[in-house]
């Protein structure tokens, strides 16, 4: 029952979300609902809540935030509700990021020169 609650909500929720955002999909393993993409606004309109202090900053700020943040290595930023009641998306961007991470322990020219040498053995 409650999931088919939650599901429908989802739905009422697709609704109100679509002018902003691209789609809304519901996980049926995680039993919640998830963002895809986001369209393209100004970036004064581009709020975003940073969990550690909850102040709300646009994408300008942000940088700043972690340009001026020399003991802090990176950010975790989200979306909420307008009511702050539901989490729709939490990422984490900076310099330990798993991204960077990946980046950083593989240059592209090594994976290049891998690549050239399996070729040549072929």
């Amino acid at each position: 029952m409650d999931l088919e609650l939650e599901k429908t909500a989802t739905k009422k929720l697709q609704k109100r979300l679509r002018p902003k955002w691209q789609e809304l999909r519901y996980d049926e393993i995680r039993h919640r609902p998830y963002l895809i993409g986001k369209e393209k606004e100004t970036d004064g309109m581009k709020v975003l809540s940073l969990l550690h202090c909850k102040s709300r900053i646009n994408f300008n700020d942000l940088k700043n935030h972690i340009e001026n943040s020399p003991n802090q290595s990176n950010v975790t930023i989200a979306v909420h509700s307008d009511d702050s009641t539901h989490l729709f998306y939490k990422c984490q961007m900076g310099l330990n990021s798993p991204i960077s991470r990946i980046e950083d322990a593989v240059e592209p020219e090594e994976v290049l020169n891998e690549a050239s040498s399996e070729d040549s053995e072929i």
